[in-house]
Order: C-alpha cells, then structure tokens, then sequence
C-alpha cells in the first residue's frame, strides 16, 4: 500500500488491518506509519479471507478517527498432498499413491 496523503496535514497513529472467514474476524494492528505492507500470519490453509486496511488517526478530535483505504479478497493455498510415491509399475504404468492433506474436507 501507499502511505496517506499528508497535504491536509493531518497525521496517523497507526494502519489497521482487519482480515475475516468463515465469520471469524482479526485485526493487526501495524504502528510503523512508514510502512508500506505487512504480512498476516497464523492463517488456515486454503480459506478466503476478506481483509481491509484503514489508516487510524492520532487526533482525538477528528470526526472520523479512521480513514477508510481499501478492501480486497485472498485466499491462502492449501495443504500439499503427504506421502507421494510411485507404486506397483509395468511397462506403460505407473501407480501414484499419496495421503490426504490433513485440512482436506
């Protein structure tokens, strides 16, 4: 993301990052107020989450203490397969066999 813009002179304490799935909502707070990203941790493998970023002001006295800045949807990768392995083979097969992730519905 891109740092707000400054020219009406108001400042920021901080960026709030609000990510949700399956009705289940975090926030991050981040108070590096140069920074321009971040990343989220502790997610579940293969889930769409909804994420908003909006930069929170330092002024008390400011009508709306949070300036909205975007919203986007991502969805995280799944678990890969476990226990990939050729099987029994002839001359034109070759069997495959593997375990089911464990986040596998």
């Amino acid at each position: 993301w891109a740092a707000p813009d400054s020219t009406n002179s108001a400042t920021f304490a901080k960026y709030k990052v609000t990510y949700t799935t399956g009705g289940t909502s975090e926030t991050k707070n981040v108070t590096d107020t140069g920074a321009t990203g971040t990343t989220l941790t502790d997610l579940s493998p293969g889930h769409e989450y909804s994420i908003t970023l909006v930069a929170v002001s330092t002024d008390d006295n400011v009508v709306s203490a949070e300036a909205g800045g975007a919203a986007l949807t991502a969805t995280t990768k799944p678990n890969a397969p476990q226990s990939f392995a050729p099987g029994s083979t002839t001359t034109n097969t070759i069997a495959l066999t593997w375990a089911v992730p464990s986040d596998a519905a």
